[in-house]
């Protein structure tokens, strides 16, 4: 069963202005797991399946594997 095997990465992209991740981060072939984006602050763009969303804090997106998408300040 893969769940058995699955493995939990947890992080925080800290994207700021002026930080040094003050940058699209371009995923044109999605990540290889789930990823959940929370907005705790400020705001952000999201690009899916060619549409654009803001973000703002509070506000949460689940990419399931494989998906598409970009995500900046």
């Amino acid at each position: 069963d893969d769940a058995q095997h699955a493995i939990v990465v947890a992080g925080l992209t800290p994207i700021e202005a002026n930080g040094y991740l003050d940058f699209f981060i371009d995923r044109p072939l999605g990540m290889k797991g789930y990823i959940l984006n929370l907005t705790i602050r400020g705001q952000g763009v999201v690009k899916n399946q060619g549409r654009e969303f803001v973000c703002r804090p509070g506000d949460i997106l689940l990419f399931p594997p494989g998906e598409i998408h970009h995500y900046g300040r």
